[in-house]
């Protein structure tokens, strides 16, 4: 058991973290967080690290029944998600400047739905990583029931910490970016926007590809 337990704890973190690329990702969590301050922005890295954390998990155990259950196929998620990345991503280059809304008001309208949807999927933990957890279930299957608990909670450590990743990389973020000043941050900002649309496109793509493959 403990041997099934260290080797899937390393294999599901060592397949899940290059793709969640927490590093990668925090840039962005903080441009789609600029306006919030920063109580609610920590609050944030951690639900968005808990939703992943339990979406990441929940693809492990049941991804695979689920996906056949509705007869859909990982191709479909990637091009709903990286329409809404896209999306989200042109929202914010389109967004002007002189905010006339509060912090406080646009966490009423806005912040507390964008925890899950967008920031955790398909940002975070996307189509991608979904797939790859799915795949970490299927290979976690013993004839040993002891041998198979204990490759199912080797997974769920090693998704820990990824989770564990993306909150101490989208806690911090800020500290890091804070000395640009608002110049900068309004730069920054559009960048990170122009990335994430890039991202968009790019996940669209590949699930848009897939389906044309398919077809040969």
């Amino acid at each position: 058991m403990w041997k099934d337990f260290i080797s899937m704890a390393v294999y599901a973190f060592m397949a899940l973290f290059p793709i969640v690329n927490p590093v990668g990702t925090a840039p962005i969590f903080l441009a789609m967080t600029s306006s919030a301050p920063p109580s609610k922005r920590h609050a944030m890295a951690r639900r968005v690290s808990a939703y992943a954390y339990i979406l990441l998990v929940l693809s492990i155990l049941l991804g695979g029944v689920i996906i056949r259950f509705f007869g859909i196929q990982i191709a479909d998620v990637e091009i709903a998600g990286g329409l809404v990345v896209f999306y989200t991503a042109w929202g914010m280059l389109n967004e002007k400047e002189d905010r006339t809304v509060s912090a406080q008001e646009m966490d009423a309208k806005r912040f507390d739905q964008m925890a899950f949807f967008p920031l955790t999927l398909p940002i975070t933990a996307g189509p991608g990583c979904i797939a790859v957890a799915i795949a970490i279930g299927g290979r976690i299957a013993h004839p040993s029931l002891l041998e198979t608990a204990g490759g199912y909670l080797g997974a769920a450590v090693g998704v820990l910490g990824v989770a564990l990743s993306v909150w101490l990389c989208f806690r911090f973020a800020n500290g890091v970016f804070r000395k640009l000043g608002p110049t900068g941050t309004t730069v920054f900002t559009k960048m990170a926007a122009f990335v994430l649309m890039a991202i968009g496109v790019e996940i669209f793509w590949d699930g848009l590809a897939q389906l044309i493959e398919a077809l040969h």
